[in-house]
């Protein structure tokens, strides 16, 4: 399995599974504050502009606690923004939780329930507890990529 590294810090790394075709942005601990959760959204949108894919999965069971206006910046502009490059394509993304970590849980949900919202039919968005499960779905709907009608 090859990936390219986008970003990395002590908080996070953004990274591209070649064989999966998808974006990854996995935290390695708490994200502290909306400056560090915007320098991580903009490495997102960054990386995402740089691949031809239309998924992305955040593995989110080292996330801890986010801000209410970290969450909002995420659902807000980070998603959108992903949304709008893929100019009418469906963007398939994944969070892989936790059901320990019942904060991050919550906040994975206020985003996933805003990031509907916002963008209706052009997401398909999924949860996980189960990594296995998880890189499964990735497979099975590789091939299912597709445009909203």
């Amino acid at each position: 399995m090859e990936n390219k590294v986008f970003f990395e810090n002590d908080t996070a790394v953004i990274y591209y599974d070649t064989e999966l075709d998808t974006l990854f942005l996995t935290y390695k601990k708490n994200v502290i504050g909306l400056k560090n959760v915007v320098l991580i959204c903009d490495n997102i949108l960054a990386a995402f502009k740089q691949l031809n894919t239309q998924r992305m999965v955040v593995d989110a069971r080292n996330m801890g606690v986010i801000g209410l206006d970290s969450q909002k910046h995420i659902k807000d502009n980070l998603i959108p923004a992903m949304v709008a490059h893929l100019k009418g394509k469906i963007f398939y993304h994944a969070q892989l939780l936790s059901p320990s970590e019942v904060f991050s849980t919550v906040a994975a949900n206020k985003i996933k329930e805003g990031s509907e919202q916002k963008v209706g039919d052009f997401m398909i968005m999924r949860q996980f507890t189960d990594e296995e499960a998880l890189l499964n779905w990735l497979k099975d709907s590789a091939n299912d990529v597709r445009s909203a009608s």
